[in-house]
């Protein structure tokens, strides 16, 4: 969709990508923009780093071989892709693209959240996760517990809650 700016995402890895050729890009899903993001990588000339793969049923483990996970978003409602990154201990490099990123995402802690039009800022995230093993480790561990904020015993007592509270 042209609201996950996945085509800024392959533009801006181009930038990294420039300084650290043993990179790769991978993006999972089908959807309308696949031709143009085809044509973007190629104008780039990045077919030998960036891979457009089809969906896949065993996300898990392709999360499990990334190093970092990176968000271009516009707008999301709940982002369950990026707490599936974090859940295993991805590292995540976010835009601000809405108030609420910041109740998911704290800057420096389980991830790194930039300003929404800071381009540069993107760039220099993904560098310091590169480059920072100590950052890197910090957030790594620090990102799995999004998953037991968000577990079901955890949403499904919050409702409770609400629940009893209009009661």
């Amino acid at each position: 969709a042209k609201s996950k700016r996945l085509d800024l995402m392959i533009s801006l890895f181009a930038q990294l990508h420039a300084r650290y050729p043993n990179t790769q890009l991978k993006i999972f899903g089908e959807g309308k923009e696949r031709e143009s993001l085809k044509a973007k990588i190629i104008e780039l000339g990045l077919q030998d780093a960036t891979f457009l793969s089809p969906s896949t049923r065993n996300i898990y483990d392709e999360l499990c071989q990334a190093d970092i996970y990176l968000m271009t978003s516009r707008y999301e409602g709940f982002p369950n892709a990026l707490v599936e990154a974090m859940s295993v201990g991805l590292p995540a490099v976010v835009f601000e693209c809405h108030d609420g990123m910041k109740e998911l995402v704290q800057h420096g802690d389980n991830s790194l959240l930039i300003q929404e039009h800071d381009r540069a800022g993107y760039i220099r995230a993904m560098e310091q996760l590169m480059s920072d093993r100590d950052l890197y480790q910090k957030i790594s561990r620090t990102a799995r517990s999004v998953t037991q904020k968000y577990s079901f015993t955890n949403f499904y007592s919050e409702w409770d809650l609400l629940f009893q509270e209009f009661q």
